[in-house]
């Protein structure tokens, strides 16, 4: 999370994920088994260690949130949009 100098929080891709998995309650070990993605990748996708996932991973994330790809979009740019 980046915090500007007018006190806007900006929230990225992986904080993102990161942000829904523990408001669902799960852990990365739940993630994991859910879309068969290693809980390491995840660990480094919500870190940003990894900027660029690609769409499939993107996919299984988001179905083993629970979620909507518009609803992960929308909470990313609901945080930046007074940049």
């Amino acid at each position: 999370m980046e915090v500007n100098k007018l006190g806007t929080i900006h929230i990225g891709f992986g904080e993102a994920i990161r942000t829904i998995r523990l408001r669902n309650g799960m852990s990365l070990h739940d993630l994991a088994e859910k879309t068969g993605i290693s809980s390491s990748y995840i660990v480094r996708i919500e870190s940003g260690k990894t900027k660029k996932p690609s769409f499939s991973v993107i996919e299984c994330l988001v179905q083993g949130l629970g979620i909507d790809l518009a609803d992960l979009l929308n909470l990313i740019e609901s945080n930046t949009d007074n940049n």
